[in-house]
């Protein structure tokens, strides 16, 4: 019976359980995600914020993971490298034409 009560936790209660802690923790303490610039061009992706200046060229991106609520690029060992949050693709085309973008350079995209 302890077991199946674990299980049951471990399943439904915890993944929930992270996701409410992150979040309340980012509405707590905003000074500590910086606010970043992320330029995409057809020969590299610009990162930019206080702490960080990155050039990535494509064949350095091997994952592109689309998500509910935005884009997760991700280098060839599938660790992730920055977050496009989706309220940056309402009322736009932008998501449909980086799509587009990933398929013509064979970057491989899964959805979560």
């Amino acid at each position: 019976m302890l077991v199946v009560i674990f299980c049951i936790l471990v399943v439904f209660v915890f993944p929930f359980e992270r996701t409410l802690r992150v979040r309340w923790h980012y509405r707590r303490h905003p000074e500590v995600y910086l606010e970043s610039e992320v330029r995409i061009s057809p020969e590299e992706v610009f990162l930019e914020n206080d702490a960080l200046r990155l050039h990535l060229k494509w064949e350095l991106i091997g994952l592109v993971a689309d998500a509910r609520n935005g884009l997760l690029f991700c280098n060839n060992a599938i660790q992730p490298l920055f977050w496009l949050p989706d309220r940056l693709f309402v009322g736009n085309e932008l998501r449909s034409r980086l799509f587009c973008f990933f398929a013509d350079r064979g970057i491989p995209v899964r959805r979560v």
